[in-house]
């Protein structure tokens, strides 16, 4: 969707940009301005829109990984699950990922994504997922943050409570989960 950007509080010029949009949710505000860094394997989506400029505004990171024959945009997990408060806040992820989980692109859809889109990473560069990874995407996915809020610390309470069963331990007693 194309927009301008006023960096008049800048002094620069304002920029004719394109917002990216999945199913009506803004992805990335300012396509043009964004950059995947190789480097640290990381994307910011959100741009400033005052200055255009990465790292200018905190959030709108993520990072994507290959699991099967699908591209899954992720949170960077180390930094929002790190105790530094200035990383967690610096690194969270596009609203649109917070509020709906990860995003899945199955292969063939991401190859078009990417042909409109290439400043996303290519395919055969897109590292796969790991074990750590996967089970983060999983707590992340699981309805009613059952076992804890993804978004925050490790330790973070589980919501164990509203377990109806298990098939080991006692689904009523949180030691037997640990």
């Amino acid at each position: 969707m194309p927009k301008e950007l006023d960096f008049s509080s800048v002094e620069l010029p304002n920029a004719k940009v394109h917002s990216i949009h999945v199913d009506g949710e803004l992805l990335c505000n300012a396509y043009e301005l964004s950059e995947w860094e190789s480097d640290s394997d990381r994307m910011q989506l959100i741009i400033c829109d005052h200055c255009g400029t990465v790292h200018c505004q905190s959030g709108g990171w993520v990072t994507f990984r290959k699991g099967g024959e699908a591209v899954f945009v992720l949170p960077l997990f180390p930094e929002i699950l790190s105790n530094d408060d200035w990383a967690h806040s610096e690194y969270e992820p596009p609203h649109i990922i917070r509020k709906r989980g990860v995003l899945i692109f199955e292969r063939d859809v991401y190859a078009k994504f990417r042909a409109s889109f290439s400043k996303f990473p290519r395919y055969e560069s897109i590292p796969p997922m790991t074990y750590h990874e996967a089970l983060l995407t999983f707590q992340l996915e699981v309805p009613v943050r059952l076992l804890g809020d993804a978004f925050k610390s490790p330790n973070d309470a589980k919501r164990l409570d509203l377990a109806l069963a298990a098939s080991e331990g006692n689904a009523g007693c949180i030691s037997d989960f640990r």
